[in-house]
């Protein structure tokens, strides 16, 4: 029965941050299927800072900054940075 409240409080979760799209998947799957996703959900809700309710809003802001061409990282240029050859059996001094 336990299990029952946390898969409906999960659900209105997901109704309450506006993810219809994953209902509507959910209610289109098989129960092995849904239960899946209530425990991905459940983790996200457990391991990630504030929830799936941050997750959401963050990945809005990200998106939407995306959409805009916005880029924080824009002026950095990738590199791969010098490294040391290590070989197993040699001391190196």
């Amino acid at each position: 029965m336990n299990s029952l409240k946390n898969e409906q409080k999960t659900l209105e979760l997901l109704k309450v941050l506006d993810q219809g799209h994953i209902l509507e998947q959910y209610n289109q799957s098989n129960d092995v299927d849904k239960q899946g996703l209530i425990d991905q959900i459940e983790v996200l809700e457990t391991s990630y800072p504030g929830g799936i309710k941050e997750y959401c809003k963050r990945a809005k802001v990200l998106l939407e900054a995306s959409k805009n061409n916005e880029n924080p990282y824009k002026a950095y240029i990738p590199s791969v940075p010098e490294g040391v050859q290590i070989e197993i059996g040699i001391i190196n001094t």
